[in-house]
């Protein structure tokens, strides 16, 4: 399918991109629906004309294959990630092995999916995960190979540019990170989550990703927009009077909808 470029934000227009990518289906059909949302992976780059756009009567593209590789590394990245962020050592010991020197003891590990496209996955040297007390602690081995992954792939994607950007809030110029292109942009997403700068929860109502605090979204948001608090505002009294046609006390009710008594009383005190 053939679309006219158009400008975007991706890091505005979709918080948490880098989620939806992972969990995206590496099929032509889905790859085709995202490809034609979002544009690009690689502005500019030409590997085949299966997911095209045309310019001036000239068509270029990047091929099926780029985009599965671009997936499944996203995919096995955040993976990892969350398993470090439950510290989930079992699952990961079955993803990572030491290797032992018999001099040196421990010296470096591998991750044993060997399959990985664009992930490094032969030996991280041990010098690169922060010192052991004990044990290797394969928790830390992971954050340091989720590291590297990020590291790596930002670099293939294109990497990130330093901007003067003006501020129309601040009214004055800031020096900002700016990717080049989309991969790049959803590595920087995943990136800022990694350093613990965003996280990023889904909306109540919707599922859209938001990104939580550094002055994006409080802490305690629930919803991605006014128009989904209204709709969850709109389900709640509804569920209200049904469970009130029911025989349901105003208090039981209450405790379901997780709400004061007093806020229930005026929902159905209110004309339907």
């Amino acid at each position: 399918m053939l679309t006219p470029k158009r400008a975007y934000f991706p890091l505005r227009e979709r918080r948490g991109l880098f989620q939806e990518f992972a969990a995206l289906e590496p099929t032509q059909e889905g790859i085709v629906q995202f490809a034609n949302q979002w544009g690009f992976l690689q502005e500019g780059a030409v590997y085949g004309i299966r997911l095209a756009v045309e310019y001036d009567g000239q068509v270029s593209g990047e091929s099926f294959e780029i985009w599965q590789h671009a997936i499944l590394a996203m995919r096995c990245a955040v993976h990892v990630w969350r398993l470090v962020e439950k510290r989930d050592a079992t699952s990961l010991s079955r993803l990572i092995q030491s290797h032992t020197d018999p001099e040196r003891g421990v010296v470096g590990w591998l991750f044993k999916e060997h399959d990985l496209p664009n992930l490094g996955n032969s030996f991280l040297d041990g010098d690169a995960v922060p010192p052991m007390r004990t044990s290797p602690d394969v928790v830390e081995v992971g954050r340091c190979f989720v590291a590297a992954w990020i590291n790596l792939s930002l670099g293939q994607a294109g990497g990130c540019n330093l901007f003067q950007i003006w501020s129309p809030v601040r009214r004055k110029y800031g020096i900002r990170i700016v990717p080049v292109t989309l991969l790049a942009a959803m590595w920087w997403q995943f990136a800022r989550e990694f350093a613990g700068e965003a996280r990023y929860d889904p909306c109540k109502v919707c599922g859209r990703q938001m990104e939580i605090g550094s002055g994006a979204f409080r802490e305690d948001r629930e919803f991605c927009t006014p128009a989904c608090r209204q709709k969850d505002h709109r389900a709640r009294v509804k569920r209200a009077r049904e469970l009130q046609s029911k025989g349901v006390s105003l208090q039981k009710i209450a405790k379901q909808l997780e709400t004061s008594s007093e806020v229930i009383q005026n929902w159905l005190a209110k004309k339907k």
